[in-house]
């Protein structure tokens, strides 16, 4: 959407079409830091702080990152077909509740083993079962997650930047 409604500045403006999703990312980075910042106050409070915590940082930093290459792709995609925001919505919905935020990954592996390999392809299980292991269990990820997580996000954040320059030079026109 931040391309759509920015549609008639990027026409008569001259910046990169980058720019108003990049700029709606961080202020969604920002929400995210500050709710990270309180929910860290309930844990000092709580006294459910650990060592482990210090993995936080590259675990949102590839989040971040994964999510940014994840949103080039679908922006520019809603910019160019109109009708892939209805599916993005209904595919958001979907992939939250197979993504074990409000549940752990162990009920599922423990109910239906089917049902948790469906689960784990779901690239948003990873960041958030090692988010879970750093804060909630204060426990470090096996040695290889984290880099994973961070070559992931990478990977992600540079294919979704490649092909949204590439799909973006004519995007003023279209809008």
């Amino acid at each position: 959407g931040s391309l759509k409604s920015n549609g008639e500045l990027l026409r008569k403006v001259h910046f990169p079409a980058w720019t108003p999703v990049l700029g709606t990312s961080l202020v969604q980075l920002i929400q995210v830091a500050l709710e990270v910042l309180v929910l860290i106050g309930m844990f000092v409070f709580q006294r459910n702080v650990g060592i482990s915590w210090i993995l936080m940082i590259p675990i949102l930093l590839a989040t971040a990152l994964f999510a940014q290459g994840v949103g080039f792709i679908l922006s520019i995609a809603n910019a160019r077909f109109g009708d892939v925001q209805y599916i993005v919505t209904v595919s958001l919905g979907a992939l939250y509740f197979l993504t074990p935020v409000l549940y752990p990954m162990s009920l599922v592996e423990n109910t239906a083993s089917w049902l948790a390999w469906i689960v784990k392809l779901n690239p948003m299980t990873w960041f958030v079962t090692a988010m879970h292991e750093v804060m909630y269990s204060l426990q470090f990820p096996d040695w290889w997650v984290i880099p994973v997580l961070l070559v992931v996000g990478a990977a992600t954040f540079t294919a979704g930047f490649k092909i949204f320059q590439r799909w973006s030079e004519d995007i003023g026109e279209i809008l």
